[in-house]
């Protein structure tokens, strides 16, 4: 990772993710509307982000945008960013083996799993 840029828009207010909250306390407490917060690695080393700079971007990657700039392992450029890649759930069905409620509940369980573990690892 050669440069790191995260971008935070105000989470929403009733978020139970412990970070998230913090985050929002913080720009409430400042008047900030959004905030970025951009790293640049030291020529010839990549970013090492410590755990502060990981939560940020966990929260960004929900509630704005963390765009990564470095190299691969033959040294070419990359890049990868939350808009490019963002979270999804597909369930898919047939309608001869369970209805489309089932499948749909099921479903809802899966993200409610998904979103659990979230709040777990920012809560840890």
């Amino acid at each position: 990772m050669d440069k790191l840029t995260i971008l935070i828009k105000r989470p929403n207010p009733d978020s139970h993710k412990k970070a998230e909250r913090k985050v929002l306390e913080r720009l409430n407490a400042q008047n900030i509307a959004k905030y970025q917060h951009e790293l640049t690695s030291i020529p010839g080393a990549s970013i090492a982000p410590d755990p502060d700079t990981r939560t940020l971007a966990q929260v960004a990657a929900r509630n704005g945008l963390v765009h990564v700039k470095g190299r691969d392992n033959t040294d070419h450029p990359v890049e990868y960013n939350t808009v490019d890649h963002p979270w999804q759930h597909s369930e898919y069905y047939d309608p001869s083996v369970e209805t489309a409620y089932n499948t749909f509940a099921n479903a809802v369980f899966a993200v409610r799993e998904d979103v659990e573990s979230w709040i777990v690892e920012e809560d840890e």
